[in-house]
């Protein structure tokens, strides 16, 4: 079955949800705009897609929110604004994938949580954590490969994004900038790496070691960095503690023995002088 023979097919019934057709070659970028207005469900694997325009017509349908495209020969990833705003899975794995500005260009899908990526060339190169890279890249994906990202996962994917690739963030060079457009909006978060070289060491050198202590005694710690903002460690807390942010109360106490309350979230941790081995409070 073709997708021209299934979309005369489909001209007949207007309310299909799912549609999961795929092993042979697919032509899906000759679709009519007035069929598959409820469909939410695309699967098209194993249908030799090798350019991402050929989903341009598919890419405005209205309903949908899941699209699986594994097993193709897609090598790269453009998306125009307005493309799949409805989106919420995707699986791209075993494609052709082969560099990380198709990675970059994901974050354009505004409700995207979901994402299938494995088995693709740009996984491959020394040193490299494409999960991780993966995880820093994209911040509201909730679930990747097939397992939740945890809130330490992904501080510990920032660190990561930002020691990696310090070096190259500090080059210049325009192709950087365009591929890795998180890269600059984690500098913010988190703080700029020192100029001086090595640019990773700098990050190795601003974690710290916190202990926090929670409202039942007990105590656990967390490797961060002083640049690590308040918001961030509320998160860390829910985690741990299963309470929310807005009912959790943290403090630690300085040498004087004075109570400092870390009461901006939007502030890090060395604007309270909160340094290696210090102990947060947590209260509610």
């Amino acid at each position: 079955l073709s997708w021209g023979e299934f979309c005369k097919l489909a001209e007949h019934f207007p309310n299909i949800h799912e549609v999961y057709i795929s092993g042979s070659t697919m032509n899906i970028c000759n679709t009519p705009a007035h069929i598959l207005q409820q469909m939410t469900v695309l699967d098209v694997q194993h249908s030799d897609i090798v350019n991402w325009s050929t989903l341009n017509d598919v890419s405005a349908l209205p309903n949908l929110h899941t699209l699986i495209l594994s097993n193709n020969w897609i090598s790269s990833i453009q998306i125009s604004p307005g493309q799949f705003s409805k989106l919420e899975a995707l699986s791209l794995d075993n494609n052709k994938l082969n560099d990380w500005s198709s990675v970059a260009e994901l974050r354009k899908l505004p409700l995207l949580k979901t994402l299938r990526i494995r088995l693709n060339p740009l996984i491959t190169g020394p040193g490299l954590d494409m999960r991780l890279l993966v995880v820093a890249m994209l911040p509201a994906v909730k679930k990747l490969n097939g397992t939740p990202i945890s809130d330490n996962e992904r501080l510990q994917a920032d660190i990561f994004y930002l020691k990696h690739f310090a070096t190259d963030y500090y080059k210049g060079e325009s192709d950087f900038h365009i591929m890795h457009t998180r890269y600059k909006e984690l500098v913010v978060e988190y703080g700029e790496p020192d100029t001086g070289m090595p640019k990773i060491k700098s990050i190795k050198d601003n974690s710290i070691i916190v202990k926090i202590l929670k409202p039942d005694g007990k105590e656990f710690e967390k490797k961060l960095l002083k640049t690590t903002l308040v918001k961030h460690l509320h998160l860390i807390v829910q985690r741990q503690c299963k309470i929310l942010p807005k009912n959790q109360k943290l403090y630690w106490i300085d040498p004087s023995n004075d109570k400092i309350h870390l009461d901006d979230p939007t502030r890090d941790l060395a604007y309270f002088n909160i340094d290696h081995d210090c102990t947060v409070h947590v209260e509610t």
